[in-house]
C-alpha cells in the first residue's frame, strides 16, 4: 500500500497496488484511473494555488493549479494514456464547522479543481465533496475502484 500525504502524489501501473490518503478535511484528493493502461494515481491537494513560483516548484502536488497538470502529463507522457480515457474522482473539500470560515478552503479547492478539469475538457466521473466530515480514500490501481471512509470532523 502506498500512502499519499498532504501535498504528495503517486501514480502506478502495478495492478496489485492500493493508493490511500487519510483524513481529508478541506484538502481534496483527486484520483485518476486509465482503464485501458491499468494506471492509477492520486494527489492530496491542500490549496487551490501557490502564492509564488518557488512553492509550486518545491511542492507541486500541494496546489490544484500545479498538481493537476503534473498528473495529466505523467499519465499521458509517461504511461501513454489519453485524456479522454481518464476516469477522474474528487473527494474531500469539507466545510469548516465554525461559522466564520472566512477562507472557505475546501470550497475553493473544489471550485479550482472543477474549473481546471473543465478547461482541460476532462470529465469528473465521481464527486464526493463538501459536508462536515473527513474522508479517507483508497484507490485500487488495477480496477480503479474507490473506497471512502468518513469520520466526523473534530474541530
Amino acid at each position: 500500500m502506498k500512502i499519499v500525504g498532504i501535498g504528495e502524489y503517486f501514480i502506478s501501473n502495478n495492478r496489485e497496488e492500493i493508493i490511500k490518503t487519510y483524513s481529508l478535511g478541506s484538502c481534496v484528493a483527486i484520483t485518476m484511473h486509465c482503464p485501458n493502461k491499468k494506471v492509477s494515481g492520486m494527489a492530496h491537494i491542500a490549496l487551490p494555488s501557490p502564492t509564488n513560483m518557488q512553492e509550486s516548484v518545491i511542492h507541486p502536488a500541494y496546489f490544484a493549479e500545479t498538481a493537476i497538470p503534473l498528473m495529466i502529463n505523467k499519465f499521458c507522457y509517461t504511461y501513454g494514456c489519453r485524456t479522454n480515457d481518464l476516469k477522474v474522482g474528487i473527494f474531500g473539500g469539507a466545510l469548516a464547522m465554525r461559522d466564520n470560515d472566512t477562507f472557505k478552503i475546501g470550497l475553493r479547492n473544489v471550485q479550482t479543481i472543477t474549473r481546471i478539469m473543465a478547461e482541460k475538457d476532462i470529465a469528473i466521473s465521481m464527486n464526493d465533496t463538501g459536508g462536515y466530515f473527513s474522508r479517507t480514500v483508497e484507490l485500487d490501481v488495477g480496477t480503479g475502484k474507490i473506497k471512502i471512509d468518513t469520520q466526523p470532523m473534530i474541530i
